[in-house]
């Protein structure tokens, strides 16, 4: 008996899709019963290496999807890095939550000299494995989610292989890659105390910045910062 496949909710859905040239996003539903949850993962095509006549590159990954999705999306990753010498150098972690560091372990060991970055303040979440539910906050939402998505983490990432940025400061790809906080959503988010903080940071950097993906969306095309400053401008009802 044949069995229809499920319709893909996102054209990048389960694989990555270049959206711009060198920009590369994959997302993967993560279900709570009838509900779905969208979690974006990103590649970006670093510089050449050397020998390779430019076929082979260094390859930038922003945030590892969720646990159980974690084999998957090494193979994502895989498809995407064909050439027997790309690499991925860098695995860049926006904040330690469990939905966006899934792979990180399986992805550093097929690709042994790949770093992290990510925010010190993050540190005690993603290499000592403490929980965020040790976290204070002043809004009854933090409070109350913490002890849902905040226990102690079963991953911990070799401190070694981490390079510690924040805001301002320079790293081999800052050119490519900036680092912004948004503290708040975790004490070392970079890039929520709420959607509000993150939505005016973003506006604030229109000189520079275009259009938002992200994590979270079931956008294809992204959010435009002029679309974001119309939305943050409508009156509250």
């Amino acid at each position: 008996m044949a069995t229809k496949e499920t319709p893909k909710l996102l054209p990048d859905q389960n694989e990555f899709l270049e959206l711009r040239p060198g920009l590369f996003r994959c997302t993967f539903v993560l279900t709570f019963g009838p509900v779905g949850l969208p979690i974006a993962t990103f590649l970006i095509r670093g510089n050449p290496i050397p020998a390779t006549d430019d076929k082979a590159h260094e390859w930038i990954m922003i945030d590892a999807g969720a646990p159980p999705h974690a084999a998957q999306i090494l193979t994502a990753v895989e498809r995407v890095l064909s050439h027997p010498q790309d690499t991925l150098k860098y695995l860049c972690i926006t904040h330690a939550h469990m939905d966006h560091t899934g792979a990180t372990l399986l992805l550093l060991e097929r690709y042994p000299t790949c770093t992290v970055i990510a925010h010190p303040d993050e540190r005690p979440f993603l290499c000592d494995g403490k929980g965020y539910n040790s976290c204070s906050g002043d809004r009854w939402v933090f409070n109350a989610m913490k002890f849902l998505t905040g226990a102690p983490a079963k991953m911990r990432v070799p401190v070694e292989k981490v390079v510690w940025v924040k805001e301002g400061e320079g790293w081999e790809y800052g050119w490519l890659v900036k680092v912004f906080e948004t503290p708040g959503h975790t004490p070392g988010t970079c890039y929520m105390d709420t959607a509000i903080q993150s939505m005016d940071k973003i506006i604030s950097l229109k000189d520079q910045v275009d259009t938002v993906f992200p994590a979270h969306n079931y956008n294809a095309d992204g959010v435009t910062v002029q679309e974001m400053e119309a939305l943050r401008a409508t009156p509250s009802p």
